[in-house]
């Protein structure tokens, strides 16, 4: 019989399971708040894997408690997966940026309204920012694998600030757009 194949998103689960046990809750909070930004996944999405490794006990659920919360502990077997995962070449980025998509399809948003969608981001991109940069800078080694990936996650998200800074909404001026000129309304062909 052939080993089952784990997604990313499973796999890193359990890499998550590594230093305690957590609730799907606790996943979804830790997930968020270390890397969310790069690294998306839905509420709905854990729950779903959860279940999944519990079936093939990579984890072991806990007894229901208050609310139904569960606490998962990973198994050896669960170790033995992340531990392969891991260790194979990474796939490509696939990250996306839903924000992209309505700036590039921006004509066809009222600019009020793209103009309070971007301010909105940007300050939830400084927030991000901010975060990444403390959690960074409290760390006490700065070479340790994990502040690494943070230090890349600053500077993602010093990357969108400065591309904020260039907006026209933000008094950058847009490039090849002189004096009264527009962007041409046709799509950009590659």
């Amino acid at each position: 019989m052939s080993k089952p194949h784990f997604n990313d998103t499973a796999c890193s689960l359990l890499g998550f399971l590594l230093d305690r046990p957590m609730s799907g809750w606790d996943l979804a909070n830790r997930v968020r708040d270390t890397v969310g930004n790069f690294w998306h996944v839905t509420s709905s999405q854990i729950y779903r894997e959860l279940h999944t490794l519990e079936q093939h006990d990579l984890v072991t659920g806990g007894e229901p408690g208050p609310r139904a919360k569960r606490l998962y502990t990973l198994t050896a077997e669960g170790k033995k997966v992340f531990t392969e995962w891991v260790a194979q070449e990474p796939g490509d980025h696939t990250g996306r940026v839903p924000l992209l998509m309505t700036v590039w399809f921006g004509d066809h948003v009222p600019a009020e309204k793209l103009e309070w969608y971007l301010r909105l981001h940007k300050q939830k991109h400084e927030k991000q920012h901010e975060v990444y940069r403390e959690t960074y800078e409290a760390m006490p080694d700065k070479s340790a694998p994990m502040a690494q990936a943070l230090r890349f996650g600053v500077m993602i998200e010093k990357a969108f600030l400065d591309w904020f800074e260039t907006l026209p909404q933000f008094g950058g001026v847009e490039e090849n757009a002189g004096p009264g000129e527009r962007r041409p309304s046709e799509p950009v062909r590659f």
